[in-house]
């Protein structure tokens, strides 16, 4: 038993202890412990087992911890190079991205034999391929491809794949260099009847704004300087503080010792533009004077961009969907009824979400939305994560949380109707991850993040790929 596996059971943990203490580490186990051990014993060993060595075919090892003779002079003979094209040597690309025609592997070096220009599948010595414990490609009987790639299959199937070079979105020109590749592949094989495109995109989420796109900006420009990336998008959960005057003050829903102009008019009336590419949804701090003219979404600077009530946008083949505003039974089935001048209770209901909005969410297609944007959690997220560290943090949640009514009903059905890849939110203003698993098997990654103060997990960047 570890020290931290230990330590773990234990509930009294003192502040700052890392781990079980040497001494009581020596101390002897109790029964359930015993077990404990005991089965984890026994799940290592089957693990073990499960191994099989690619040299001398015997399960329990693998070629690393083989003790064979036959094993101990190939890994003498090995000096297997590993970072660079097989075909050319070049350490520029990768094999998937190399130009170079033919099937050699000249700058390949089998891990069976140890000798260069040929793959450990394709090794005389090999007889079995990829298929240790015997078999074949069911299709055509190679035992040096799986049925996935087996060429028979996908000429069958009238698909003819030619993997292109990545692009990313920071790429000057992106329209032609897609262009020029698709010309260079047509010359290259005239029978390509399908392409694939990868476009690599770097994005950064972040939790509730209240106003500071100077601070925002800044923390995105220090992470680029530091990691030396491009940061392509900037999706903001709510709570982003559109004022663009004194005016606009007097229409958000705060105590009057928070309503600040803070830094959005600048960019508002040109003074400043957005570096980078800016969606945001509505959370329930919003200047209502100025969203309510968008209800459908649009531009609210150079760069800026209000995705509305609820809508779907495109970003370079992402398909991102936002939900605006919170959610209140009282107010769920009435219609957008609100027309400034507000008073105290239409500021207020102007930024709870609406049955209409929620049913034009559920249209799309399941499983093709890649990124949902909510400034509420979905109903029952909890139960996804680490719920026990998020009560650690907000002990208030413990109530609502065992009530089931923490998050919003309305994008619990969302969430297990379009099962979007990614689920980000905030309004809560701690930082919390889930990982749901659906019925079907598909996955939906939750994130929730705090609001911009320093010391607090307010932004994540995250890398995207999009195949076309």
């Amino acid at each position: 038993m570890t020290r931290f596996a230990k330590h773990k059971k234990s509930k009294k943990k003192s502040i700052g202890e890392d781990a079980t203490p040497w001494e009581k580490l020596k101390e002897p186990l109790n029964e359930e412990d015993q077990r404990k051990e005991a089965k984890r014993l026994e799940k290592k060993r089957k693990r073990e087992l499960k191994k099989i060595c690619f040299r001398c075919r015997t399960p329990g090892h693998s070629m690393n911890e083989c003790t064979s003779e036959i094993c101990d002079e190939q890994k003498k003979k090995r000096d297997i190079k590993t970072g660079i094209c097989y075909k050319c040597g070049s350490t520029e690309h990768r094999l998937k991205q190399c130009t170079v025609k033919g099937d050699s592997f000249a700058y390949a070096t089998c891990f069976i034999c140890g000798k260069q220009g040929h793959w450990s599948r394709l090794c005389p010595d090999n007889p079995n391929g990829l298929y240790p414990n015997g078999g074949c490609c069911n299709e055509c009987g190679s035992k040096q491809h799986f049925k996935r790639d087996c060429p028979t299959l996908l000429k069958k199937q009238g698909i003819d794949d030619q993997q292109l070079p990545c692009l990313t979105s920071t790429t000057n020109n992106i329209d032609d260099n897609v262009e020029s590749i698709i010309e260079k592949s047509n010359k290259t094989k005239k029978s390509l009847k399908r392409l694939k495109l990868i476009i690599k995109m770097k994005i950064a989420i972040e939790g509730c704004c209240h106003g500071e796109l100077d601070r925002i900006y800044e923390t995105i420009k220090q992470i680029e300087t530091e990691q030396n990336i491009k940061i392509d998008l900037l999706l903001i959960g709510g709570d982003f503080q559109a004022i663009r005057n004194e005016h606009d003050l007097q229409s958000m829903a705060v105590p009057p010792k928070y309503r600040s102009m803070q830094d959005f008019w600048r960019y508002y009336s040109g003074e400043k533009r957005a570096p980078i590419l800016t969606i945001f949804i509505g959370g329930n701090h919003e200047s209502s004077n100025f969203l309510i003219e968008l209800p459908y979404g649009g531009w609210v600077a150079s760069n800026i961009y209000y995705m509305g009530y609820a809508n779907v946008v495109n970003y370079n083949g992402l398909r991102i969907a936002g939900l605006s505003g919170i959610y209140k039974s009282h107010d769920y089935n009435s219609g957008h009824y609100e027309l400034p001048p507000f008073d105290e209770k239409t500021m207020r209901s102007i930024y709870h979400i609406r049955s209409l909005d929620v049913f034009r969410i559920k249209q799309l297609q399941q499983g093709k939305i890649d990124i949902m944007l909510s400034h509420d959690w979905p109903r029952g997220i909890v139960w996804y994560g680490d719920t026990q560290r998020l009560l650690q943090r907000k002990q208030h949640f413990h109530n609502d949380i065992y009530a089931n009514q923490l998050g919003s009903e309305p994008l619990e059905e969302v969430l297990l109707r379009i099962q979007p890849k990614y689920w980000f939110s905030a309004h809560l203003h701690v930082k919390f991850a889930a990982l749901v698993e659906h019925t079907n098997g598909q996955l939906t990654r939750f994130l929730a993040l705090d609001k911009c103060i320093p010391g607090r997990d307010f932004l994540q960047v995250s890398l995207y790929e999009k195949k076309h």
